[in-house]
């Protein structure tokens, strides 16, 4: 059994693994133990590795990896903090046990769950601590049992290593969320958009751009089968919009089983579109003598590029509308889940009321869609469905879900403003897109 003894600080080292980077309020923790000593003894082991033993023919030495010339040196498993504030202090030594059998794999173990129990880890500085665990052998269900977390826990928190740096920084700052670092996830094959993304985490614009991120990935997908049949027959993509200047416009292609019939102009390029799943086409410029038949070619082509600009002008503002919508509902159906204070009723009170004056209420059949309620079912089961989701909700919910539903998908409803006043009030991040379509909106342009 190992016996309590006093060991000199100057001796002692800090675990060169130990996970916890930050020694919280060591003033106040120094301050307690020059009046009432240290009370809680360390955990240390002896730093002999270069001691080999010879016993029975066979050489035998410690487990320890932490070499050091000098054998009376030792290293601290538990009581970093303990043992800068003594320092702190003024002490010159320290209350320890000395555990010569604790192998690289126990040391971890027992620094990872002290850390974690006295909250004293950031979930990065966590995951590097299960990553070492990991590195040594461990399974996931052994760590997880070991420190008392589930193995879902233990590999998502290793899995925020995989992460690029910008990502990490956020997370370790506490500036971004470990529900944002999940959703770089299935991005992980994109390594353009995961670094987008990636340096957006915390910041109002990351839901927005998260969003457009899954409508592109969404998008492409349902492209991909016309793009396959385009290139089979010998087009080529264009990635910039731009080079289709000097083409002719052909057609938009909507499904790939119409490409095979198609009689293309050899020459002819494709471009996805930006954002539904349609890919346009476009063809050379053919050459022709006649003034006459060049300058209405001319004109034809200007009209046409008038009429595609204008097109995607139309087709990115509905877009982005979508997208917001996307990211503010999603922000409503997990707010609503909470409870309001006596503030925010009322301040949800003052601004619904003239809505409900001016405007009039929503029809049960929206409210229903939003609910996604089944309406080919009897009407005593959609009102069973109704009344569930009223069930424990705060009145002050449903202020606010009336208030999203009426604003609208486009950035042309006139509640949208309001709606957006008092999403901020209750705590939503309003991104740079959001901020920029509303001020286009209130100046009437």
């Amino acid at each position: 059994m190992n016996t309590v003894q006093m060991v000199p600080i100057d001796l002692i080292d800090p675990h060169p693994k130990n996970r916890r980077h930050e020694l919280a309020d060591l003033p106040s923790l120094a301050k307690s133990i020059k009046a009432q000593g240290v009370r809680q003894n360390l955990l240390l082991v002896p730093q002999l590795i270069n001691e080999i033993q010879e016993q029975d023919g066979h050489r035998h030495g410690p487990t320890h990896r932490f070499e050091s010339v000098d054998n009376e040196r030792y290293t601290v498993v538990i009581g970093h903090r303990r043992l800068a504030a003594a320092e702190l202090a003024g002490l010159t030594e320290v209350p320890a046990v000395v555990d010569p059998t604790l192998t690289e794999a126990d040391q971890l173990e027992l620094m990872l769950v002290e850390n974690l129990q006295r909250e004293g880890l950031t979930p990065i500085e966590e995951a590097e601590g299960y990553q070492e665990l990991l590195d040594l052998g461990l399974s996931v269900a052994t760590i997880a049992k070991k420190v008392g977390r589930s193995a879902k826990v233990v590999k998502d928190r290793a899995k925020l290593l995989t992460l690029p740096e910008a990502a990490r920084e956020r997370i370790q700052s506490g500036q971004g969320s470990l529900l944002d670092a999940a959703k770089l996830d299935e991005f992980a094959d994109d390594p353009e958009t995961l670094d987008k993304l990636a340096g957006l985490i915390g910041s109002a614009n990351f839901s927005v751009e998260w969003v457009r991120a899954k409508e592109t990935r969404k998008r492409h997908a349902e492209q991909q089968p016309i793009v396959d049949a385009l290139v089979a027959k010998g087009l080529t993509e264009i990635t910039d919009r731009a080079v289709s200047r000097g083409r002719s416009w052909i057609m938009d292609i909507r499904q790939a089983d119409k490409v095979e019939e198609l009689m293309l102009p050899e020459g002819s390029v494709f471009w996805r579109g930006t954002y539904y799943s349609d890919v346009e086409v476009w063809g050379p410029e053919s050459a022709v003598d006649d003034e006459g038949a060049e300058a209405a070619a001319v004109a034809k082509a200007e009209r046409e590029a008038a009429w595609a600009a204008e097109r995607a002008q139309r087709e990115a503002e509905a877009a982005e509308a979508e997208e917001c919508w996307k990211t503010r509902d999603a922000w409503i159906r997990e707010r609503i889940t909470g409870r309001f204070t006596h503030q925010q009723r009322a301040m949800l009170a003052e601004h619904v009321a003239p809505v409900l004056l001016t405007q009039g209420s929503l029809s049960s059949y929206s409210i229903g869609t939003w609910l996604g309620i089944d309406f080919s079912k009897t009407e005593k089961a959609r009102q069973k469905a109704i009344a569930g989701f009223m069930e424990g909700l705060d009145w002050a919910a449903f202020l606010l879900v009336f208030l999203h539903l009426l604003a609208g998908h486009s950035w042309t409803g006139r509640t949208l403003p309001v709606l957006y006043d008092v999403l901020e009030r209750l705590g939503y991040q309003v991104s740079d897109l959001e901020r920029g379509h509303l001020a286009v909106d209130e100046d009437g342009e």
